[in-house]
């Protein structure tokens, strides 16, 4: 039971369950630590009272990764263009986005973003 993760058997494991062994980790929390990895991967940070969405992601390009925001999802996918340039594409497929800053890695989109599902925003850099 030396897992970082799991919080409840490292420290509440002394007279729980059989043997001293933890019950609560078996199978309610282990599954949960899977939500941390989409934005562990795409470094997404939303603001949305200020309007502000952008992302640092952890992977070498290409890539597709998901957006995943209260009502809204849509995937954020990266390729390389000409003149060793990335072609960024934020796509929509459900809710509605609309945004005064939209960056990956540093490189802003050029304007605000109004997006609703089945729409999307190119932009290289």
């Amino acid at each position: 039971l030396n897992d970082q993760w799991n919080t409840h058997g490292i420290y509440a494991a002394d007279g729980y369950g059989v043997g001293g062994k933890p019950w609560i980790t078996s199978h309610y929390g282990f599954h949960m630590v899977f939500w941390h990895l989409p934005f562990a991967l795409s470094g997404q940070y939303i603001d949305l009272s200020s309007g502000i969405l952008t992302f640092s992601p952890a992977l070498s390009v290409p890539y597709k990764l998901p957006v995943l925001i209260p009502n809204i999802l849509g995937s954020l996918s990266a390729i390389s263009s000409f003149n060793e340039n990335t072609l960024f594409t934020l796509s929509l497929s459900i809710g509605n986005l609309s945004l005064n800053t939209l960056a990956v890695y540093n490189v802003v989109y050029p304007g605000s973003v109004h997006l609703t599902a089945g729409q999307s925003v190119q932009w290289t850099g």
